[in-house]
């Protein structure tokens, strides 16, 4: 039994919604009939969901993108915070205190 919803009408944000577990809720949103609008660093098109270059640990981009949507759509109904950011492939150890700043951040 294939589980359905129906998002018509609603507006949705995929924080990290370019890859991974971001982009396949979002492209379940958008097929479950949500406006959907991804918030990436470095978004990648995709049919039928709209994207925006957002970094989520600057307030601006954050009030630009909400401001842009709030313009075409009037409304924020759904917001998949989803973002995540892991640094280099290296041992726990070896992070720079700058490094698990932005990790934490995002």
């Amino acid at each position: 039994m294939a589980v359905t919803y129906d998002f018509a009408g609603k507006t949705a944000i995929v924080t990290g919604g370019s890859r991974g577990i971001g982009k396949a809720v979002a492209t379940q949103l958008a097929r479950s009939g949500a406006d959907v609008w991804t918030w990436d660093a470095d978004p990648l098109p995709a049919r039928g969901i709209r994207s925006q270059t957002v970094d989520v640990t600057k307030a601006g981009d954050i009030r630009e993108a909400l401001a842009e949507i709030a313009a075409e759509t009037g409304r924020v109904d759904i917001l998949v915070n989803n973002a995540g950011y892991l640094g280099p492939y290296r041992g726990f150890e070896a992070f720079d205190p700058a490094e698990w700043q932005r990790i934490i951040a995002v």
